[in-house]
């Protein structure tokens, strides 16, 4: 079974690829970015049998000054 992670390089993905070890597909931010329809294109590619997404946006100064950006991550 093939996972997708998105947020590989986090601390809960990172966990998770571990688990899954090479069932994972590990994916970070350089890879795509949740928040853009388009480059969630290459889980077409990468077919998948599972999508898990540990991506978060973590940094509450950061979610405070841009909520918008936050609430597109988290939400």
């Amino acid at each position: 079974m093939r996972v997708a992670v998105i947020g590989a390089n986090g601390q809960l993905g990172t966990d998770l690829v571990e688990v899954f070890g090479g069932e994972a597909i590990p994916l970070t931010h350089k890879d795509l970015d949740v928040t853009d329809f388009e480059s969630l294109k290459i889980l077409k590619d990468l077919k998948p049998d599972v999508i898990v997404n540990t991506a978060a946006h973590v940094r509450v100064d950061d979610a405070e000054l841009y909520p918008e950006k936050a609430f597109q991550v988290n939400a």
